[in-house]
């Protein structure tokens, strides 16, 4: 399944307020599922120094992520589909 990143800019977010962001986006990725749309939250990553928080989202398609974003309240999130590259030990 393709994966996707999400790059959310979240200004002034505290830990347990991304923590509880988090927790919206993954209610949001049930309810999608439940819906019919194959979509799984990877991993979060923040970056507190420039107010961003990162989403790794698998799912069917672009379009299935960005509505995962407007119903986590991530309107203005940038998505891209990503890719990872192992690294050599």
């Amino acid at each position: 399944m393709p994966r996707y990143l999400v790059e959310a800019y979240v200004p002034g977010r505290r830990a347990r307020e991304v923590s509880a962001s988090e927790r919206v986006v993954v209610e949001s990725a049930r309810e999608l599922s439940g819906e019919g749309s194959a979509l799984r939250l990877v991993r979060t990553t923040t970056t507190p120094a420039d107010d961003t928080c990162f989403y790794l989202v698998e799912a069917d398609s672009i379009e299935v992520v960005r509505e995962l974003c407007l119903r986590a309240g991530l309107e203005s999130a940038r998505v891209v589909e990503a890719f990872e590259h192992p690294s050599d030990p």
